[in-house]
């Protein structure tokens, strides 16, 4: 074997392990929750080792506007790492376990639902379905205004006014 291709097989090894050291995907539980930056601390799995604080992703953010779901301690996540670098870890989303399963929503389907069974399903249908576990509280700085192209009908268990 000639000098340069010793040469180009050792630069070969060395980039094999280099790649090999790099961090791939995984899985993270959340130790740690801080809602006043919407970041978490994650035990990285399999190595159980605790992160730094990462920023949550959301599908839709801005400044002071956007839909954000608080985790718990126990939720699963995919992380990534920025250039393979473990010291620079973000998260591309959540992930449902076989203790923790979602709840069922059909093809075509948005259904956002509380632990305490509140939910608001947007049907494939058209139609939206509103349900409060506790109570309902409509505020509007305008006015309301309820409009049907049907009957329309209230039940109430006191005084409508």
């Amino acid at each position: 074997m000639s000098f340069t291709e010793r040469l180009t097989n050792l630069i070969y090894q060395c980039i094999d392990h280099s790649m090999a050291r790099r961090m791939h995907p995984r899985i993270g539980i959340v130790s740690s929750y801080d809602p006043a930056t919407h970041s978490v601390k994650l035990l990285r799995q399999p190595e159980n080792i605790e992160t730094g604080f990462i920023p949550l992703p959301s599908h839709a953010i801005g400044a002071g506007w956007g839909i954000v779901t608080g985790p718990q301690v126990g939720d699963q996540f995919v992380m990534g790492f920025i250039g393979g670098d473990v010291e620079v870890p973000f998260i591309a989303g959540r992930l449902f376990s076989d203790q923790e399963k979602p709840p069922t929503v059909q093809s075509g389907e948005i259904l956002m639902k509380h632990q305490s069974g509140s939910s608001i399903a947007m049907r494939a249908d058209g139609s939206v379905a509103h349900s409060s576990a506790q109570g309902l509280t409509i505020a509007a700085g305008q006015g309301v205004t309820l409009s049907s192209g049907a009957p329309m009908s209230f039940t109430g268990g006191g005084n409508l006014s």
